[in-house]
Formats: C-alpha cells, structure tokens, sequence
C-alpha cells in the first residue's frame, strides 16, 4: 500500500440517483490491493484478474443516524445480559431521557451477486451483478414513547414520522485504462444497467393515538406513494355516526400482493472517474451514479 501521505484525495463528488449514500467501504478507497476500488472511482484498475464468489464475495452494509446503540440496547444492572429500552427494569426517564424529537435513521446494504475483473481491451474491465436496499426513516419521540409505555391512557402525537425506502438491482460494466500521451493520468467509465424492485414514500402529515384498556382510537392523514409491481391499497367506507357526523366517506383500509412481485422499471447510470500520479502524489476525482 502506498503511503498515506502520497495520496491526495482532489475531489469525490457523488450524485446520487437515490436520497441514500453509496454503498462502500470507504477506507478501501485508499488501498491499492483492494479489489473494489473501481466502484468508489472508476479509474481505478487492478494488477490482475478476479472472479468473487457469489454474495459472499462482497457484501457492504451502512447504519447512520442520530440514535446511538446505546439509547436502545442496555446492559442490565448485574451485566449479565443486554436488554431493550422497552425492558421494564429500564424506567421510563431514564429510556426516554435519550431520544429527541426526531430521531433519523439509515441503513443501505448492498451485495455484489457477482464480480469478474480483467485485463484486455487497452485496460481492465470488469462486469459486477448487484442488488441493492436502502432506508431512510425519521422517527419522533412519542414512537419510542408508545413502545416503552405501551397501553397507558394516553394520546401520542407521532405526525412527524416519516419513511423511505426503495430496492434495485444493476448489471454494471467498468473500463479504465492509462491515457498514453498524459503520462500519470487513468481514467474510467461505468456503464450500468439497473432495474428497479420497488421504492416506498410514507408521510404521516396528522397521526394521534389513543391506546386505553377498553379500546384504541386513532385519527390519520397520512401520504403514501408507493411504485411497487402488484401493489394493491384496499379500501372501505367510514359511516360516520350520529346526525351531524357527516356523509360516508372512501379510505385506503390496508394493501396486498396479490399478484406477486416484479419488475418495476428500467434505467441507466453513469460513473466516471479520473487519477492523476505527479512526483508521488496522487489525485483522483469521481462522478458516480449519473443517471437516465
């Protein structure tokens, strides 16, 4: 591996085609003998060939937001065992005392189905099969505080909640190769083919909760909208009772998949990169997920 202080890191722009970040690890960027480096910056190339093992061969998985594993997971007073937040010997300030009024979380996982990488054609190339999972989620804090108290008499105002979520796979073709006539200069390109699962968007715009020991009321107003193949909402009739209560009235009472999952879209990405090498420095710089 190259010393660290040799690699100068010009510029690494990422514009996503989803909200989420990419998918890598990222201290691998700096690693001459890591295999992927190509997906960070596509100019990168490999000294020789390689075949990864299906799924295993390289799985990435990121978690980010403002919660800490510590405000959920705690170890019992005797530390014999971890418990949840929701543990009863865990009290109610002193699990709630760790949670603001919104609480972000992210997750984007990604695994490579199967990667092949080789020399021909002027450079190296490689052909990358993967299938990609992200979520991004914002929770307030009378969700937490509905889960530790559960049925309390008690209204919970969660209408700042909100989710995202979307799946897709790729079929990515990368080419980079030394550029003759700039001596120290590589440059790359990926071609990506992707298709696409699905993607979720839920608000809740009004959201209270009444849970009390004879019963449980809730009053919504939430938008959804969904782009999932199958994805059916179902729908019922509200009566509203008494004589000033209003006409009857449609609302969306739950969804299936009766007809079962399928492709959900066809599009193209772009990546391109470059990397320069001048009296042992090195700069690169990456555009990546330019997308159709």
């Amino acid at each position: 591996m190259k010393s660290f202080k040799k690699s100068l890191i010009l510029a690494s722009m990422v514009a996503a085609y989803i909200s989420a970040g990419a998918q890598n690890t990222y201290s691998g960027y700096f690693l001459d003998n890591y295999t992927y480096r190509y997906e960070m910056n596509p100019a990168f190339g490999n000294s020789k060939g390689f075949v990864s093992m299906p799924v295993i061969g390289n799985f990435n998985t990121a978690i980010r937001g403002t919660l800490h594993l510590s405000d959920i997971f705690y170890k019992s007073p005797d530390g014999g065992k971890t418990m949840l937040f929701t543990n009863p010997e865990i009290s109610v300030s002193e699990a709630m005392g760790k949670f603001g009024n919104r609480n972000k979380i992210g997750t984007n996982n990604k695994i490579n189905l199967l990667s092949v990488g080789f020399k021909g054609f002027g450079g190296f190339n490689t052909l990358t099969v993967s299938a990609s999972a992200n979520l991004e989620a914002s929770l307030p804090k009378a969700f937490f505080s509905l889960a530790k108290e559960g049925i309390s008499n008690k209204t919970y105002d969660i209408h700042n909640m909100f989710a995202y979520a979307n799946a897709y796979a790729s079929v990515a073709l990368n080419h980079s190769r030394d550029i003759k006539q700039v001596p120290g200069l590589r440059v790359g390109a990926s071609l990506k083919f992707l298709v696409g699962v699905g993607n979720v968007d839920i608000r809740f715009n009004e959201a209270d909760l009444t849970l009390g020991e004879n019963g449980w009321t809730a009053r919504t107003n939430a938008d959804i909208y969904a782009s999932v193949t199958g994805l059916r909402f179902e729908k019922d009739t509200y009566t509203p009772s008494g004589t000033n209560g209003g006409a009857p009235r449609e609302y969306v009472s739950g969804a299936n998949l009766d007809d079962g999952f399928g492709i959900n879209g066809y599009g193209l990405g772009f990546d391109l990169g470059a990397e320069y090498k001048w009296n042992g420095i090195r700069f690169s710089a990456a555009v990546l997920d330019l997308c159709l």
